[in-house]
């Protein structure tokens, strides 16, 4: 499907867009969710009873709307039909591709478009929810805040994107928590550099394993 990035606007109804060399950029074509649900895909013949009180598969993937999470190898302690339930209470769609927005994950806001696929789109007060993948969000400017799990947590002490806070303030924005003013932000202490840390999706599918 093609979609028309340049009809996106911000809550605030302002247009983003960020043209590299000259002429006119061309239009992404989105990488969209494959169907509208969360499911576990048996990865093993193996059936084995698991601590939620339920039997099912002993090895499993999670499917999130087509971005498919692989198992390690280790059998979880949740069924497969938990844990796709526990993903479910967790995340929220983004309204432009339909993939997963997890916790921590940042988030575009953007202004509720009729060309929305209503099973996809999340709503919060401060307008329609997208995600942060390179092929789908059309500029850093729609940047606004993060997904917590439970629901949106601005950046901005406005509610709005950066560029929305860029009009609002005059000044250079900085992405900090809702309320906090940037001179409030800690310079980051001089540390030793720490080893890379597993990827976010990795770390929450080894929470569903307790591991």
């Amino acid at each position: 499907m093609k979609e028309d990035k340049r009809d996106l606007k911000t809550p605030s109804g302002s247009s983003v867009f960020v043209s590299v060399g000259g002429g006119e950029p061309e239009p992404d074509e989105l990488i969209e969710a494959a169907h509208d649900d969360i499911r576990a895909v048996p990865a093993s013949e193996e059936m084995r009873d698991f601590a939620c009180g339920h039997r099912g598969s002993s090895l499993y993937h999670m499917d999130l709307y087509g971005q498919v999470l692989h198992n390690n190898g280790t059998s979880p302690e949740k069924c497969g039909e938990c844990a796709a339930a526990w993903f479910r209470s967790i995340t929220c769609r983004c309204s432009l591709c339909g993939l997963a927005i997890l916790p921590g994950g940042g988030v575009a806001l953007y202004d509720y478009s009729r060309k929305m696929k209503p099973e996809r789109v999340t709503e919060v007060a401060s307008g329609a929810i997208g995600c942060m993948r390179w092929f789908c969000c059309p500029s850093g400017g729609f940047f606004a805040g993060h997904w917590t799990g439970t629901g949106f947590r601005s950046a901005f002490a406005g509610g709005g994107t950066i560029v929305d806070e860029v009009a609002r303030t005059g000044e250079a924005a900085v992405g900090v928590p809702d309320g906090m003013a940037a001179a409030q932000v800690p310079e980051e202490p001089r540390l030793p550099p720490r080893p890379p840390r597993r990827p976010w999706y990795r770390r929450l599918w080894n929470r569903v394993g307790g591991r």
